[in-house]
């Protein structure tokens, strides 16, 4: 597959997903699940792994730090989106 093709597939798919309500919705349920359980496994599981190196420690909470910007980003797209929509909805009924 060409590269412009993926790209184009990764476009049309997060534009389907961003215009969507119940999928946007269904993706940050989703989302927020899979943040449980990150934070489940480093706070339990994996604790002593982490607790060997500070580079190990920094990056797995580096990265469940940028997955819960990204999943606030979201819910603030969500919010704004929903937003848009009832107020258009009520121009539209008048």
């Amino acid at each position: 597959m060409k590269q412009g093709g993926i790209v184009q597939t990764c476009i049309v798919i997060a534009r389907g997903v961003l215009n969507s309500r119940d999928l946007r919705r269904k993706m940050m349920m989703q989302q927020v699940i899979m943040l449980v359980l990150a934070i489940a496994l480093g706070t339990w599981l994996i604790d002593d792994w982490l607790d060997d190196g500070p580079v190990r420690f920094l990056v797995f909470w580096g990265g469940v730090g940028l997955f819960v910007v990204m999943l606030c980003l979201f819910c603030i797209y969500d919010m704004l989106k929903a937003w848009k929509e009832e107020v258009d909805e009520d121009k539209k009924n008048y």
